[in-house]
């Protein structure tokens, strides 16, 4: 897309259609998307929250024996179309149309499937019996070999039809009603009205500064040395503003807003800072554990105050002060690990990550999910559309700043990055991966900032992640010290495998000029960087 001229928003969705059809498991029509963009030109930045609402016949009482994982009524509305079309009308220089040319081609004449998709068709059990799954996805009630071709027309017909019609087409048309009547088929909530709707959100970023400091170094991955009328809406933005105001010697690293989780990725950054580990090599024991004890400290925040902030008042500057976060530093013990309340700390989910960026300065860093692996499992009718489940963002405990309710929001995992030096755009990143995102997230960002790694080396670096029961999964190429330091200061370790921790983490580099001058893609994953 960009040797034909297009945008690097153009580029971004469609990468973003083709691997709706070939990334099934991780991203689809029935999902949710968010953007980060720095526009070149203004130097501003600029957060799309692609998310969607529970349907408006939900009820509370609906989950009194908890939110199912799969199922319609799993599903929120879906938000990811609207956003394509909201960044395209934003930033985009190619016809809609086509953005969807090779995605159609793929769903129609097919791909082969790679063994990441074998995998997770065959290893995903529970999605089987789910209404339309096995259709579209295990023909004949067959498993799918690697290397098999892959086709699907019901997909390439909503592509086309969304490639047509714009989102109009999806939340007010023709797909709408098929929504809405396979819902009420199958015993779902979701009627026109729901997707009539959704909005797609242009927010301000969050922000913290992160000041430029001596950084250790060492071998290896240890260490290295405005006229336009469609742009109306985001002219109209209050808090749209330019990015780089905290100094010419400091990082500024943006965020996305909630009901993201990005505050977490910038809260314990924060408190990693208070603690003085960035002054510690990247593979101290004692720097390892604080950033483990940081992100808890984040989590147990979330837990307690994260919900949809257009139904209740986020204290967000709260959380990111600066005297707020040594005060949660204050609490860490840099010989034992605490007792932090964590939520759902180490909850898994399949997502797509991408970044790109074009000549003139402007780059996105893109996520799209339908939250676990395939979702809901629901395929809508003869759609295609895979929903996701999006409503175990929610909590069901009555009274919780985020319950689930009619027409609201839940807590998104989803979450993106831009670092600034100054004035000027330096990093574009992030990762899939569900509620380790930001673990990974805080990682990546560290190994740049603090300890002065390429992009390329960051995402290849040793890496650990905290599961859902508590375990600290710590890759063997940390080394014997950090694994016996985590153990000794209480932490339950489970060693694996160089690079097997997980993550699928992509990078960009922008050099003084505004480029891209170099990009990384995580050896943990399949994917791709280029630049040229």
């Amino acid at each position: 897309m960009l040797r034909g001229g297009g945008s690097f928003i153009d580029a971004a969705l469609a990468a973003a259609a083709v691997l709706n059809v070939v990334e099934p498991f991780a991203s689809h029509l029935g999902g949710d998307a968010f953007l980060l963009v720095h526009e070149g030109a203004t130097g501003r930045t600029v957060a799309i929250n692609g998310s969607g609402a529970a349907p408006l016949g939900v009820r509370a009482a609906d989950f009194a024996t908890g939110i199912p994982t799969r199922g319609l009524r799993a599903a929120t509305v879906p938000g990811q179309v609207h956003a394509w079309q909201t960044a395209h009308r934003l930033w985009g220089r190619l016809p809609w149309q086509s953005l969807f040319d090779r995605a159609i081609e793929l769903a129609e004449t097919g791909f082969a499937a790679s063994d990441e998709y074998a995998a997770a068709v065959e290893g995903t059990r529970d999605v089987h019996e789910q209404p339309g799954f096995s259709g579209q996805f295990r023909p004949g009630g067959r498993p799918v070999a690697a290397g098999q071709i892959v086709r699907m027309p019901a997909v390439a017909r909503t592509l086309r039809e969304i490639a047509a019609g714009g989102a109009e087409a999806y939340y007010e048309g023709a797909i709408a009603d098929r929504i809405g009547a396979d819902s009420r088929r199958l015993g779902g909530w979701f009627e026109p009205q729901d997707l009539a709707r959704h909005e797609t959100r242009i927010l301000e970023p969050l922000r913290i500064g992160y000041p430029h400091l001596p950084r250790p170094t060492g071998p290896g991955t240890r260490g290295a040395s405005p006229a336009d009328p469609k742009r109306a809406e985001l002219d109209r933005c209050p808090l749209t503003s330019p990015a780089g105001r905290s100094g010419a010697r400091e990082w500024t690293i943006a965020e996305q807003p909630p009901p993201s989780q990005g505050f977490i990725t910038l809260q314990a950054l924060g408190i990693s800072q208070a603690l003085g580990l960035h002054e510690l090599p990247f593979d101290d024991p004692q720097r390892v554990h604080g950033m483990i004890e940081a992100v808890r400290l984040a989590f147990a925040d979330k837990d307690r105050y994260w919900a949809d902030p257009e139904r209740y008042r986020l204290p967000v500057r709260e959380l990111l002060d600066p005297e707020y976060i040594r005060r949660r530093a204050r609490l860490v013990r840099m010989d034992r690990a605490g007792a932090f309340a964590a939520g759902d700390i180490g909850a898994a989910g399949e997502t797509t990550y991408l970044c790109a960026a074009d000549e003139t300065g402007n780059a996105v860093s893109f996520i799209q999910s339908i939250f676990y692996t395939f979702g809901s499992g629901v395929v809508v009718g003869d759609t295609g559309i895979l929903l996701n489940n999006r409503m175990n963002g929610f909590v069901t405990r009555a009274g919780h700043v985020n319950e689930v309710s009619p027409g609201r929001r839940p807590v998104h995992t989803l979450n993106t990055y831009l670092v600034y030096d100054g004035p000027e755009l330096r990093y574009v990143g992030g990762t899939p991966g569900g509620n380790k995102q930001v673990q990974w997230n805080v990682q990546v960002l560290s190994a740049l900032l603090d300890h002065a790694m390429t992009v390329q080396q960051a995402a290849a670096a040793p890496r650990w992640a905290i599961d859902d029961d508590g375990t600290i999964r710590v890759e063997r190429d940390y080394g014997d010290d950090v694994i016996e330091g985590l153990r000794r200061r209480g932490h339950r370790v489970r060693v694996v495998a160089p690079r097997t921790v997980g993550g699928k983490v992509q990078l960009l580099e922008v050099g003084r000029a505004g480029q891209a001058v170099a990009a990384a893609c995580d050896p943990r994953c399949a994917g791709r960087s280029i630049v040229e």
